[in-house]
């Protein structure tokens, strides 16, 4: 089994101080894209809302969160060590591998299996598991 990332919040306040502390970098993203897209102030002010910074921060904090990638025993081991977590399972039941990501905060995993693409569902269980488990408590 292999671990990524660093981020399991255990609790809403850590939720969002993680939130906080990417937002000055999705800022500084965010303004230098607009520059190289060539946006003028008037532009800009118009169209870099706070939603757009928020898009931002869910996609670098995201990024940051712990993801499991292992056989399918593997997660039904761990499974069985943490069976108060409700589980939200994308992909196919007929596959070998899976990458989960466990909230401890939410007492959910988010699990996607696979068979060959570990990056591809590793992303894809960041992205589900920001938008399903963490955006809401940072709004």
């Amino acid at each position: 089994m292999q671990e990524h990332g660093s981020v399991a919040p255990k609790t809403e306040a850590e939720v969002k101080t993680t939130a906080q502390s990417v937002e000055s970098t999705a800022k500084g993203v965010v303004t230098e894209v607009a520059k190289t897209m060539g946006f003028d102030d008037e532009e800009f002010q118009s169209r870099v809302t706070e939603d757009v910074i928020q898009t931002a921060v869910g996609v670098l904090m995201g990024n940051q969160l712990t993801v499991f990638n292992g056989s399918i025993s593997e997660f039904k081991s761990w499974r069985s060590s943490h069976s108060s977590f409700d589980v939200e399972q994308m992909g196919s039941t007929e596959v070998d591998f899976a990458a989960w990501h466990p909230s401890p905060v939410a007492e959910r995993v988010i699990v996607a299996t696979y068979q060959n693409h570990p990056e591809a569902a590793t992303e894809m269980v960041r992205r589900a598991a920001f938008q399903y488990i963490y955006r809401e408590m940072i709004e």
